[in-house]
């Protein structure tokens, strides 16, 4: 099973604890601080990413979080 997860927020605080959280329970993890990065990382890993936690009120430019789901 894939236990991969892709973070997107813009607050580097916030993505080091969800990153430190899912890594101690075996979880392997993407991080992006936009959406644009996040689909970045999607195109080249979408086979390797099983669930993505996006901070839905995050105004990024290009797109929001929103769009970006």
């Amino acid at each position: 099973m894939n236990r991969n997860v892709l973070i997107v927020n813009e607050n580097v605080n916030s993505r080091i604890i969800a990153e430190t959280l899912l890594r101690s329970r075996g979880f392997g993890v993407h991080s992006a601080q936009d959406a644009m990065e996040a689909l970045d990382i999607l195109e080249r890993e979408s086979a390797d990413v099983s669930l993505v936690l996006v901070d839905l009120d995050e105004m990024s430019p290009g797109m929001s979080g929103w769009e970006l789901m």
